[in-house]
């Protein structure tokens, strides 16, 4: 659930943040590591991926995912 003043970043956003390629991000994703949030596009996009700051930082700081 995000924060008061959080907001959304994009996987390009995420990428600069954790010095990462997009196909570890992609895989943090799948694996449940790290909540997201699909926007639109097709079942096999992969571009319109949304993290709230909040959980990205929850990431970070390995905490468990709450959904």
């Amino acid at each position: 659930m995000p924060n008061k003043g959080d907001r959304l970043l994009s996987t390009r956003e995420v990428k600069k943040i954790l010095k990462v390629d997009y196909m570890t991000i992609y895989s943090y994703i799948d694996e449940g590591k790290l909540k997201a949030h699909k926007l639109g596009g097709n079942g096999n996009s992969r571009r319109h991926y949304r993290i709230w700051h909040s959980d990205l930082m929850a990431f970070v700081n390995g905490e468990e995912s709450k959904e």
